[in-house]
């Protein structure tokens, strides 16, 4: 092993105890990461630097913001969190899921949030703690089936006619695996919105 982690050379039998180890295959050891990240890159592998993949990465970066709406998420770890649906005149929601189970779970949290959009101007505060409690529920059954419900409100101005937009603010609502949570929704600019009445 210290062979390895100076990164000298290693026997066959010692190569074949790391890989089952490691449940690998010897062929993955063996892989070049470099010559990998280099090809990838389109470079040679001694060009690849530490100032070319951060180079790469703004790019992306770049290219991805210019063609997204990023919008930020919270998991939402409170009843609290929840608040925004008061604050929201549209609601996006997305949970991409297979399961029986999580896609009821999701609807149901889904339904309740859309039917608070229709009174939230109704609701006075202590209605809207009580609200958002029960929202809080349906995102803890979500949980229990190891899930994470994360919101975020974008503030954003909806085009009515060519020449003229209306103040609009959407919250997203993302369900996601716990082990795939991410932090900001990502929207193409170019999204049609379906109005539903």
């Amino acid at each position: 092993m210290q062979r390895v982690e100076e990164g000298r050379g290693l026997s066959a039998e010692t190569l074949l105890a790391l890989a089952g180890a490691l449940d690998a295959s010897k062929e993955e050891l063996r892989t070049d990461a470099l010559a990998v990240l280099a090809q990838w890159l389109g470079v040679a592998k001694g060009e690849v630097t530490a100032e070319l993949l951060i180079q790469r990465v703004d790019e992306a970066q770049r290219a991805l913001e210019s063609e997204h709406i990023m919008i930020p998420l919270q998991p939402v770890t409170t009843s609290a969190h929840l608040h925004a649906i008061f604050d929201a005149k549209a609601l996006h929601f997305d949970c991409a899921s297979e399961s029986d189970a999580v896609l009821d779970a999701a609807a149901e949290l889904k339904a309740y949030l859309r039917d608070l959009l229709d009174v939230r101007g109704e609701a006075d505060a202590v209605q809207q703690r009580a609200h958002e409690r029960d929202a809080f529920a349906l995102v803890e059954a979500l949980r229990k089936l190891g899930l994470v419900v994360a919101v975020g409100l974008h503030e954003h101005e909806f085009r009515v006619s060519p020449s003229a937009t209306v103040p609009m603010s959407t919250l997203y609502v993302i369900v996601m695996p716990k082990d795939d949570v991410r932090a900001f929704a990502a929207m193409r600019n170019d999204t049609p919105v379906r109005v539903e009445c």
